[in-house]
């Protein structure tokens, strides 16, 4: 994806966008797969003292801190899959450019992808890029258990819902002499 950004922040989106696409549909993989991943990370959180210290305080900060925790469990589902941030860049980068494929591939993310950046990620990316028939979709999400996909697909329930304002009218030209 580091080689695609710059592409498309150049104006080449025909070039970099089947890189993208492959991202999200996790066809390009930069990591270890996700169940070597969970497997190796559990059995170091049970030999770490510090590790299993830090899964305490995830637990507790829900209790603690409310909706306040929801950044830290963003940042441990991204230490879940180190693959997520990269997917999640990759939608929002789409969302700058709608067309039917990168609306399809927001859809597919926000329903087929584990990962809750992820989701919220393609709920954003739908709130710029979807239309009245995605608010469907997204109010499904609003019984969501993440916090982060919840308000995230609240925020573009609005956006898609409430009517645009219309510009200012562009005053009359002076009539020439």
């Amino acid at each position: 994806l580091h080689d695609a950004l710059p592409i498309w922040e150049m104006g080449d989106h025909a070039s970099s966008r089947p890189i993208f696409e492959e991202v999200i549909t996790r066809e390009l993989k930069d990591t270890t797969g996700f169940f070597e991943g969970a497997i190796r990370d559990a059995k170091s959180k049970l030999r770490d003292p510090r590790k299993l210290a830090r899964m305490g305080a995830m637990e507790a900060s829900g209790a603690l801190l409310g909706p306040f925790s929801m950044g830290i469990v963003i940042a441990s589902d991204m230490l879940k899959d180190s693959g997520a941030p990269t997917r999640a860049l990759a939608l929002i980068t789409l969302s700058k450019d709608c067309d039917p494929r990168a609306t399809q591939l927001m859809n597919w993310a926000l329903t087929n992808d584990r990962s809750n950046l992820v989701r919220a990620a393609a709920a954003k990316a739908l709130g710029k890029c979807g239309n009245l028939t995605t608010v469907d979709k997204l109010m499904r999400l609003l019984a969501e258990n993440s916090d982060a996909v919840r308000y995230m697909a609240a925020a573009s329930v609005v956006r898609l819902s409430i009517p645009p304002a219309p510009k200012p009218a562009q005053p009359a030209a002076a009539p020439a002499p």
